[in-house]
């Protein structure tokens, strides 16, 4: 293959892989804040509860 075909298309490799890679990073970023996001609420309905002595 020409050389000069084979790094552009190495580079387009590559980018499409960090694409992908940073999707799948901000996919589970997003689970991760939806799951604090819930268990911060049910531990503020947990505390409204609560009774001070």
């Amino acid at each position: 293959m020409n050389k000069k075909l084979l790094v552009p298309l190495l580079f387009s490799v590559a980018l499409v892989g960090c694409d992908d890679a940073s999707e799948a990073i901000d996919k589970a970023q997003d689970a991760a804040n939806k799951a604090v996001d819930m268990a911060q609420s049910k531990l503020e309905i947990s505390r409204s509860g609560c009774t001070k002595y």
